[in-house]
């Protein structure tokens, strides 16, 4: 997986139906979108244009991901303290390890260059 991100030749692109959780009541089914992965983050857009949604690769180490979700199907869930995104693939494929494996090395590589320019930085 880090040889394909390296190699910038990682790329998720997802057709999905995306379900919120914005309160504690219930999961809402939402519509339908596209959930794009790459070395930029997260890209969820969907709903008629009505949402927008990005996350940036060090926003978390890991992945919410789930196989076959409380019986609804496998599930990806990105968001942030104000909703929830579960999105759910309308493909079949084994796409949620990836993903989660995918996230998790991009967080790594991110921090890794970070500290690279901070070391250069303080040697100056």
């Amino acid at each position: 997986m880090r040889k394909e991100l390296e190699e910038g030749r990682y790329r998720l692109e997802l057709p999905v139906v995306i379900r919120m959780l914005v309160d504690t009541k219930c999961l809402y089914t939402v519509g339908e979108g596209m959930l794009i992965h790459t070395s930029e983050g997260f890209h969820l857009t969907g709903c008629g244009g009505k949402l927008e949604y990005r996350q940036s690769p060090v926003f978390s180490y890991s992945l919410n991901a789930d196989y076959f979700w409380y019986e609804l199907g496998d599930m990806i869930s990105i968001g942030d303290m104000n909703a929830l995104y579960y999105c759910f693939p309308k493909t079949a494929g084994d796409v949620v390890a990836k993903t989660r494996l995918a996230a998790e090395e991009l967080f790594k590589m991110q921090r890794q260059e970070k500290q690279r320019l901070k070391t250069i930085c303080q040697s100056e």
